[in-house]
């Protein structure tokens, strides 16, 4: 154990919070006995990242599915690949006409190899790359979003047809990750974004917000 300690102490200022708490766990699971050296431990933790595998329950997906469109017909989803990018998962959701929405190039990509249509994706990076914003317009993708005039300026000159979403704000204290701390205009800010915007000859085509990762109160969404 102590052999860890000063190797994982000497790095310790380069490594975010996240990730050394996930170093502290995976230390603690895959520590055998005091013998075993610091490689061992990352031997090990290979062979389960090489090794592990999801298990994909196919009907229960499809129910999730229907459960939907019977219940909110008029709501379209648009399903967040981060949230998990299995490709048999997201080849599924394509055949049954869902939607995606995609924050980076490589997401975008990856769907449209799965023989998603342009017009069933989002993209919906808050602050995007021109480079990607670029791709997405020329792979004939439908939407996106901003939520200050500096993605207006990249979305007139790189995507200026593509129809645009005005993210709003949501301040929500319950959320795990507050979202609203980061991204999304304030009230304050719509009419100017709103002018801008026709001033580009923009297209807006409607608003977009996030409540956060892991909210506690069904009450934020109104």
């Amino acid at each position: 154990m102590k052999i860890v300690e000063s190797q994982f102490h000497t790095s310790e200022t380069t490594i975010c919070p996240i990730c050394r708490e996930i170093v502290r766990w995976s230390i603690t699971r895959f520590f055998d006995s005091e013998d075993d050296k610091f490689s061992d431990v990352i031997d090990k933790l290979k062979w389960h990242q090489d090794n592990d595998k999801s298990c994909i329950r196919e009907q229960k997906l499809k129910q999730k599915i229907q459960e939907w469109k019977r219940f909110l017909p008029r709501v379209e989803p648009f399903y967040a690949i981060k949230c998990n990018p299995n490709n048999e998962m997201l080849k599924l959701m394509i055949d049954n006409n869902l939607a995606f929405d995609c924050a980076s190039k490589t997401e975008i990509a990856s769907v449209l190899a799965l023989k998603c249509k342009p017009s069933s994706i989002i993209f919906a990076h808050p602050v995007k790359k021109t480079s990607e914003l670029a791709y997405a317009y020329s792979k004939g993708i439908k939407y996106t979003t901003f939520d200050s005039l500096s993605e207006l300026e990249k979305i007139k000159q790189h995507a200026p047809k593509i129809g645009c979403l005005l993210r709003l704000k949501v301040d929500n204290p319950t959320a795990r990750v507050q979202l609203g701390l980061k991204y999304g205009a304030d009230k304050n800010e719509y009419e100017g974004l709103l002018k801008a915007a026709h001033d580009m000859d923009i297209n807006i085509v409607g608003t977009s917000f996030h409540v956060g990762s892991a909210s506690k109160e069904p009450v934020v969404f109104s």
